[in-house]
């Protein structure tokens, strides 16, 4: 897709819900953009913990998470959404909604859900480029009013430390900064020519400069690099270390509590 200009997107919704009692299985929703509906029943027995392997393993991993998710008749009506998007020359936006209280649901990674684009290729859900995946949970939170000026303020942190893809780091793949801020300003370069949002990239992205930078009255963040999860420990962000460029582990919950001690706090994007 060009990213010259702004991707039309065809929509699919996914709510997973609690079971009922009829069946312990949780209930799965499925809504695509020309209103057709479909249910099925997410089953979680037996699923492997998240693999911290090579990349066949969590391709490996990602397609059965996606299997589970996607149980027929729900897998069709992705795959049929994915193919009329693309009959369309539109991308595909996934909303996955985990409308439960359910730690089980929120500790999986969703984000490393992988499917079969053809009988030899399986490709990781959330980094194709025809597909704008997101994950929202159930919240009692008010929705905030929408800003109504403009232009945006948005603060760009691309993590991209020295030794990922090295022995230190075997299985975290390498970002080239300058790469992925060429692109991302070309996907906004419509927004930024109207004079919508300013975009400002961080040049070293460590937990000092992240930590001093959400101190500045920004609108937005947006987070491009690694995360890991550890079912005991929480999620630490992949961050470069501010001397040596390598990398350095960054609690999230600590950028969440900086989001909330700005004075004006930015909404989060990752």
């Amino acid at each position: 897709m060009s990213l010259q200009t702004t991707i039309v997107m065809d929509d699919i919704e996914v709510q997973v819900l609690d079971p009922d009692e009829h069946d312990p299985r949780y209930r799965v929703y499925v809504q695509r953009a020309d209103g057709n509906a479909y249910r099925g029943r997410l089953n979680l027995d037996g699923m492997p913990a998240p693999p911290a392997g090579s990349s066949a393993t969590i391709a490996s991993y990602g397609l059965e998470l996606f299997y589970r998710l996607f149980a027929p008749p729900l897998d069709d009506a992705f795959q049929q959404a994915l193919a009329a998007a693309d009959a369309r020359q539109r991308g595909l936006r996934l909303r996955l909604w985990i409308n439960s209280v359910d730690t089980t649901l929120h500790e999986i990674p969703w984000e490393l859900m992988h499917y079969s684009a053809s009988s030899n290729e399986v490709r990781p859900l959330a980094t194709d480029s025809r597909i704008a995946f997101s994950r929202y949970l159930d919240s009692t939170e008010p929705w905030v009013e929408p800003l109504e000026y403009r232009p945006l303020r948005v603060l760009l942190a691309i993590a991209a430390p020295a030794d990922l893809g090295t022995a230190a780091w075997p299985d975290l793949v390498a970002i080239d900064k300058q790469n992925e801020l060429r692109e991302l300003e070309a996907h906004l370069s419509t927004l930024r020519n109207a004079g919508h949002l300013h975009l400002h990239p961080l040049v070293v992205v460590s937990p000092e400069t992240l930590i001093n930078a959400l101190q500045q009255p920004y609108d937005a963040l947006i987070y491009y690099g690694h995360a890991l999860h550890h079912r005991q420990r929480g999620t630490r962000l992949v961050l470069e270390d501010h001397d040596t460029g390598n990398a350095t582990l960054f609690e999230s919950d600590r950028l969440v509590q900086c989001l909330r001690d700005a004075a004006e706090r930015p909404a989060w994007s990752s």
